[in-house]
């Protein structure tokens, strides 16, 4: 059924309305790769978002997906015809909290992917190894060692001390180059790919 100007703007005004959030299945093309000596993940964007949604029944109205602009979804109403209050509920902040993701369906498909890649690498013989050289939880440094390296450290060119690292399977690595802290502890985390 569709609905006229005159009944959304009732609607909303005796509360008949409700907001839900909604996220896209992320339809991102993610690809993984090792270039320049590092791990680098590049991607295409395509139908990856999340944010809220204004429904009169069954009927969406107006929607708010984080990082854009507000937009109402029927030709017969426009911004304004919404209320203020409606619009602040629908709001969804810019800010993320560190280690808190923005699209749980895009994180899982990244998340996924660098563990398909680094199957791969892994069946070619790398290795991957943490360097918890100070102690701290949130301080280390991740290797992915080529079958063929000289087991060169890229940033200082000084030796690998590999007895010192602690070998580390695939879903440990992932979580260690995923970890991006959160609100009480800094990521100090760096990774390293030894050719």
């Amino acid at each position: 059924m569709k609905l006229n100007k005159n009944e959304i703007i009732t609607a909303l005004e005796n509360g008949d309305y409700y907001i839900s959030y909604n996220e896209y299945d992320c339809g991102c093309q993610i690809n993984w790769e090792i270039k320049d000596g590092r791990l680098e993940n590049n991607y295409n964007a395509d139908s990856c978002w999340e944010g809220n949604v204004l429904f009169i029944g069954n009927t969406p109205i107006a929607q708010w997906i984080r990082y854009e602009k507000p937009e109402v979804l029927i030709d017969d109403i426009n911004i304004n015809d919404i209320p203020d209050e409606i619009w602040d509920e629908m709001r969804m902040s810019d800010v993320k909290l560190r280690g808190e993701g923005v699209n749980p369906a895009h994180d899982k498909k990244v998340r996924e992917s660098l563990i398909d890649f680094l199957t791969i690498l892994i069946s070619q013989g790398w290795k991957l190894y943490r360097d918890n050289l100070r102690g701290f939880a949130n301080e280390y440094v991740l290797y992915l060692i080529s079958p063929k390296s000289s087991l060169q450290d890229p940033d200082s060119g000084e030796k690998i001390n590999i007895e010192r690292l602690k070998k580390i399977g695939i879903k440990e690595f992932v979580d260690g180059y995923l970890w991006e802290g959160n609100p009480l502890t800094e990521s100090y985390v760096s990774t390293r790919v030894v050719l």
